[in-house]
């Protein structure tokens, strides 16, 4: 439901916002109908406590990240509610910001033991961190394609769902962030209630990245010339009743 996929700290709080705006006219201009109710930023630091209201404000009642990883071992569960100081509420989810069957060469070999490593590997740390039950496990995202490992040799991951399901009690299907998010949801009694920032920062190696050198700059000092020329415009409008198309400024944002 947005044009990028931004990290919060690294664009100012009004370009956050309309990036979502306009990315949602997008999706319900060329997906009319589609459910639009989950926010969905892959490999994106989780950001600030106003981020819910935000979210909400624009229709999100979810929300998926998956930076960092290390969050469960902080003591933030992989589903929680998180909550803006108004007592604005999201559900909430993260886990892994790549792929996780593709990225493995188990899948291969003797059942036992590939059920074996995928629970050890992939299953053990995420139902621990999981109040909710469910465990959402990427197949096919960030860097690697769908069916297929780093070294893109083809992974035949519907034949270890279908064979996974035959043997194993704990059932696994193919579900959309939405699908996850609602099944969380039936559950949410179980979540807790965050109300401090999840993770606003990142990690130290960015910051040469988003110095004063980089494009980061440009960002904000772009957001400023943006609300500046819409005050202005406002002003006219209201002054002498002409102002600059909004469409040519939404086209510039």
């Amino acid at each position: 439901g947005t044009i990028t996929n931004p990290h919060p700290h690294r664009v100012g709080g009004e370009l956050f916002i309309r990036n979502m705006v306009m990315g949602r006219r997008w999706f319900e201009r060329e997906f009319p109908g589609a459910d639009l109710s989950v926010l969905t930023l892959n490999d994106v630091i989780y950001g600030h406590t106003q981020l819910p209201q935000m979210a909400a404000k624009c229709g999100y009642k979810y929300y998926w990240s998956t930076r960092p990883q290390c969050l469960a071992d902080r003591g933030i569960p992989m589903q929680f509610v998180w909550e803006s100081p108004d007592g604005t509420q999201l559900i909430c989810a993260h886990g892994q910001y790549g792929s996780s069957l593709a990225t493995k060469d188990y899948l291969q070999g003797p059942w036992d033991e590939q059920a074996a490593a995928f629970i050890k590997t992939d299953l053990l740390h995420r139902v621990k961190h999981s109040p909710a039950g469910a465990v959402w496990l990427a197949c096919g995202a960030d860097d690697i394609r769908p069916l297929r490992t780093h070294q893109e040799r083809p992974l035949d991951t519907l034949a270890f769902v279908r064979e996974w399901n035959a043997r194993e009690a704990a059932p696994m299907q193919f579900a959309t962030p939405l699908d996850f998010f609602r099944d969380v949801e039936e559950r949410r009694d179980k979540l807790p209630v965050i109300k401090t920032p999840v993770d606003a920062v990142g990690w130290s190696y960015w910051y040469g990245q988003i110095g004063n050198e980089s494009l980061r700059t440009w960002r904000f000092k772009v957001e400023e010339q943006l609300l500046a020329a819409e005050k202005l415009s406002t002003v006219c409008s209201l002054t002498f009743g002409d102002a600059y198309p909004q469409a040519q400024l939404d086209q510039l944002w």
